[in-house]
């Protein structure tokens, strides 16, 4: 295991990731020239005719726009906490550079997720639906006692698995994100809510991060770990 840790701030609605003691390999997405990556800053994403803050703003790259880097530069930059590569692409048929920090691999989730939760729908299910599609109950086992009932689910997503169990009066899930960095998990979080803060709560675990997730138009809060092991990037509401 390796210890993270990655401590953000919200400053008018923009969220600024500031981190420490995150291996470089684990807190960065490392872009390929010649491959297709997603847009996955909200507000898009700027293009520059030199791989530099002092290049002139040529375009913006929306939402969840997919574009195919040319090449990476040798030049880097620090935007939000995150240090990544300037990288060229082909913009309306003309070189243009973006930052590579807001790049992801997966597309992020078309809405923000507006809190409507229930026993039969916790938070990371309403993710997975937003990243996913929609779960199916097949992958649902219903039992009953004399006191609660009780719900136990194991999903197969492409971007990896989900378990959820809860009962009447108490839920806890684990989504399991195979082959993804935490750059790319920390904008996914971030592409479905309204703010993320760090929390403070000790959860005894060396490798783990708890935030607190507010989500969209909704006064619904939720914690949520983030855990790297063994290869994988684990999200769970304790």
């Amino acid at each position: 295991m390796k210890s993270l840790s990655l401590f953000c701030i919200i400053l008018c609605g923009t969220v600024f990731i500031y981190s420490a003691v995150i291996p470089s390999n684990l807190q960065v997405l490392r872009v390929e020239a010649g491959k297709t990556y997603y847009i996955l800053a909200r507000s898009g994403l700027v293009v520059r005719s030199e791989p530099s803050l002092t290049g002139k703003k040529i375009g913006l790259l929306e939402y969840n726009t997919n574009i195919k880097v040319k090449k990476i530069t040798d030049e880097t930059l620090v935007v939000s906490g995150i240090k990544n590569k300037w990288v060229e692409i082909k913009n309306n048929g003309k070189k243009g550079y973006v930052f590579s920090g807001f790049l992801s691999r997966y597309k992020g989730a078309r809405n923000k997720i507006k809190g409507h939760m229930s026993w039969s729908k916790c938070f990371l299910e309403l993710l997975a639906e937003a990243l996913d599609g929609p779960l199916s109950n097949n992958y649902c086992k219903y039992t009953d006692d004399e006191q609660y009932s009780y719900r136990e689910c194991e999903y197969p997503l492409s971007l990896g698995t989900l378990k959820v169990s809860s009962s009447d009066v108490d839920v806890q899930s684990s989504l399991q994100m195979s082959d993804m960095t935490l750059q790319e998990g920390f904008l996914i979080l971030s592409s479905v809510s309204k703010s993320i803060t760090p929390q403070t709560i000790q959860t005894g675990k060396k490798n783990s991060n708890s935030y607190t997730i507010a989500l969209d138009n909704d006064s619904t809060k939720i914690q949520i770990d983030i855990t790297y092991q063994d290869g994988k990037l684990y999200f769970n509401t304790p």
